[in-house]
C-alpha cells in the first residue's frame, strides 16, 4: 500500500530551501515504487509497481535528457533537476496514480531541454513561465499534434505542482498554450 506524501512548502524558506525539503521527503518518506527505490539510480525498475495487462516487459523511468530521433545518449539530466524530476515523478505518481508514466517524463525531459538551450544552469527553482512557453514549443515541434496537448497537460501539472509546493523563485500565473486538436474520433456535432 501506497502511503500519500503531501508536501507543505515552509513560506519562511526561499524556493530552494523548499526544493531541498522537497526532494528529501520524496526521497525519504515516500514509499511510491517501493522502500527499496534506489533514488539515486538513473534509470529505476518500476515492474513490481505498475502492472501493464498484455506485457511481460520490464518498466523502467529513465532519466535522462531528450533526444533527437535516431540520436544515441547515455546521457542523464545534471543536477539538481535531475533529483527534482526523481522527486516529481514519485511525488505525482502519489496523488494521481497513472499507468502511463511516459508522458510525465517526456515533459520533464522538454522542460529540461529548454533549460540547456537557455544555457543556465539547471536549477529548477529559476524556472519562469517564459521556460514554459519554449517547453511548450518544443514539445509542438517535435511531437505529433495529437500527442502534444497531452504533454502540454503535464507540463502545466509541473508548473502548478511547483507553485504550490513553494518551488519557483518567482511564481506567476502560467497556462500551456497548446490546444486540443480536434480528431475525427470524436462523436457529434
Amino acid at each position: 500500500m501506497v502511503d500519500l506524501l503531501h508536501f507543505s512548502p515552509r513560506r519562511a524558506l526561499d524556493a530552494k530551501a523548499n526544493l531541498l525539503e522537497f526532494i528529501s521527503s520524496c526521497r525519504q518518506q515516500s514509499n511510491v515504487f517501493g522502500l527499496d527505490l534506489d533514488f539515486d539510480a538513473d534509470i529505476w525498475d518500476i515492474s513490481k509497481h505498475i502492472e501493464l495487462k498484455g506485457t511481460r516487459s520490464i518498466t523502467r523511468l529513465r532519466f535522462n535528457p531528450w533526444r533527437r530521433p535516431g540520436v544515441s545518449t547515455s546521457a542523464v539530466m545534471e543536477e539538481p533537476f535531475k533529483s527534482f524530476a526523481k522527486a516529481y515523478m514519485r511525488y505525482q505518481q502519489g496523488l494521481r496514480p497513472s499507468k502511463s508514466l511516459e508522458s510525465r517524463l517526456i515533459a520533464l525531459r522538454a522542460l529540461y531541454a529548454a533549460l540547456a538551450e537557455c544555457g543556465e544552469d539547471f536549477d529548477p527553482t529559476r524556472l519562469l513561465p517564459e521556460h514554459f512557453d519554449r517547453t511548450a514549443q518544443l514539445i509542438q515541434e517535435r511531437v505529433k499534434a495529437t500527442s502534444s496537448y497531452q504533454y502540454g497537460a503535464q507540463l502545466e501539472l509541473i508548473y502548478e505542482t511547483m507553485a504550490e509546493c513553494g518551488l519557483l523563485s518567482h511564481p506567476q500565473a502560467w497556462r500551456s498554450p497548446i490546444q486540443r486538436v480536434e480528431d475525427a474520433s470524436r462523436i457529434g456535432p
